[in-house]
C-alpha cells in the first residue's frame, strides 16, 4: 500500500491552555522529538543488517510548527494564536490538536548494486525490517513581544513499534509483507513530561531518514 491508501493509523493529540490575564497574550503550537531506530535485514547466507537510528540522540522531527496544525489563511504559517485570559482546546473553533501517523517503507531489494558476470544487478535482498520509535510531543507557546521565543509547557511521550516480514502468507500461499510483531503505537501510564525551561535536540531527523534507499523498485514498495 502507498501513504494515500493505507490505514490512518497513529496517535492523536488534544491540548487545553489558558493564557494568563495579564501579558498573556501570544501563540501556541506543537513540537515533536524523536529518538529513531529502525533495521532491516539481508536475505542471505550470513544476514546483516542495515541500521537507521540517532543512537539514542534526540533530535527533531521534521519540522517546527508540527505536522498539520492549523494555518492562518493571511500568512499560510502554521500557528495557533490566543489572547490575555483565553483558553485554546480540542472543542475550540480552531481545535488545538494535531496527530502523527508514523510509516516504515519496506523495500524487497535497494534497486542498485554490482553486475554479475552475466550482466544482470546483483542487489540486496531485504526480507525483514524493524521499527522501534520513542517521541515526544510538546505542547508550545511564546507570548507576544518582540524579543519573545517559543518555550515547552508539556510534553506528552509515546513509542511505535513494528516487524514486518517478507514470508509465505498461509492463507493464500503467497509471499507477502506480513506483521511478526504488532503494528502498535502506544503510551505509558507516566506519559505526561514536566516540559523542561528549554528544548534540546540535535539536527533533524529528516538527515537520517535520507539514508533509506532513493532507487529502490517501487513495484516492491510498500508501508507499514
Amino acid at each position: 500500500m502507498d501513504s494515500e491508501t493505507r490505514p490512518k493509523l497513529g496517535m492523536v493529540f488534544e491540548a487545553t491552555i489558558t493564557a494568563p490575564v495579564i501579558n498573556g497574550a501570544g501563540e501556541v503550537n506543537f513540537l515533536q522529538t524523536v529518538v529513531e531506530q529502525s533495521d532491516r535485514y539481508e536475505d542471505a547466507v550470513n544476514p546483516q543488517n542495515q541500521e537507521i537510528s540517532s543512537h539514542d540522540v534526540v533530535m527533531l522531527d521534521t519540522e517546527f510548527p508540527y505536522g498539520e496544525p492549523h494555518r492562518d489563511p493571511d500568512d499560510d504559517v502554521h500557528r495557533w494564536s490566543i489572547g490575555a485570559g483565553d483558553t485554546l482546546g480540542p472543542s475550540s473553533t480552531n481545535a488545538l490538536t494535531t496527530s502523527d501517523s508514523p510509516k516504515q517503507p519496506l523495500y524487497l531489494n535497494d534497486g542498485y548494486g554490482t553486475k554479475n558476470e552475466d550482466g544482470s544487478e546483483n542487489v540486496k535482498r531485504y526480507t525483514k525490517y524493524e521499527a522501534a520509535d520513542e517521541f515526544t510531543m510538546h505542547v508550545m507557546y511564546k507570548p507576544e513581544g518582540e524579543d519573545s521565543i517559543w518555550v515547552p509547557l508539556r510534553g506528552y511521550g509515546w513509542d511505535w513499534t513494528a516487524t514486518a516480514e517478507w514470508k509465505l502468507n498461509p492463507l493464500d500461499n503467497k509471499m507477502k509483507w506480513m506483521f511478526t510483531k504488532n503494528h502498535t503505537c502506544y503510551s505509558t501510564s507516566d506519559f505526561v513530561v514536566t516540559a523542561p525551561l528549554l528544548l534540546e535536540w540535535e539536527g533533524n531527523v529528516t538527515a537520517i531518514t535520507a539514508l533509506e534507499i532513493k532507487f529502490a523498485q517501487e513495484a516492491d514498495r510498500q508501508f507499514f
